[in-house]
C-alpha cells in the first residue's frame, strides 16, 4: 500500500469538514472560547491526521484501529455543526 493518503476521497472530504469548521470555530461565541471551540477544532485536526496516520501503517490491524479513531472522532465532530445551530451557539450566515 503506498504512502499516498492524500489521494484517497475520505481523506480529502476530512480535510474539507476540517477547513469548513475552523471557518465557522470563530464565529462561536467568546463564551465557547475554550470549550465547544477548542473541541471542534482539535477533532477537526485529528480526523485526517488518524486517516493519513492509519493508511501508512504496516499492519492491517493498525491501518484498522486508526480509521476506526478516525471514524470515532469524525461521528463526534460530524454532529457538533449542527449542535451549534440548535444551540443558537453560532449566529446565521
Amino acid at each position: 500500500m503506498g504512502l499516498y493518503y492524500h489521494k484517497l476521497t475520505v481523506w480529502r472530504k476530512a480535510m474539507d469538514v476540517a477547513r469548513e469548521i475552523y471557518r465557522m470555530a470563530p464565529r462561536l461565541s467568546s463564551e465557547e472560547a475554550y470549550g465547544l471551540r477548542s473541541q471542534i477544532t482539535r477533532a477537526a485536526a485529528s480526523v485526517p491526521a488518524n486517516i493519513a496516520e492509519g493508511w501508512v501503517r504496516e499492519f492491517p490491524r493498525e491501518r484498522a484501529q486508526s480509521l476506526a479513531l478516525a471514524h470515532g472522532l469524525f461521528g463526534g465532530g460530524g454532529n457538533t455543526p449542527g449542535t451549534v445551530r440548535a444551540g443558537r451557539i453560532l449566529p446565521p450566515t
